[in-house]
């Protein structure tokens, strides 16, 4: 008699992986950026390599050039992660629709 294994998918939510994707770019490394990461979520270095495979090219309109960017915009959204609050933050300019950056940390202190 065999027994059937089942395998339950971690999704990821895009703003998770965008970010991760923001610290690859930044500078870190994969490994780097999956150890920064283990803040909100753990994730190997490998499913950041997928994701910026994947959202690489999106992302790489991040940014202005800041000789044009005349006005900020800066919005904050709670979102959940696996049942614990996460904090995500957005730096817009309306005039040139650019995101400038954004930022992910956990909500609340332990």
């Amino acid at each position: 008699m065999t027994t059937n294994h089942i395998q339950i998918r971690r999704r990821t939510p895009l703003p998770v992986m965008a970010y991760a994707v923001y610290l690859y770019f930044s500078g870190l490394s994969l490994r780097r950026a999956a150890r920064a990461l283990r803040l909100i979520a753990s994730r190997s270095h490998v499913s950041i390599w997928r994701w910026v495979q994947r959202l690489g090219p999106i992302l790489g309109s991040i940014g202005a050039d800041p000789r044009e960017v005349h006005r900020i915009f800066v919005d904050e959204t709670m979102v959940n992660l696996g049942g614990t609050p996460a904090w995500i933050w957005v730096a817009f300019e309306p005039d040139l629709r650019a995101m400038l950056d954004f930022h992910a940390a956990r909500a609340g202190t332990r």
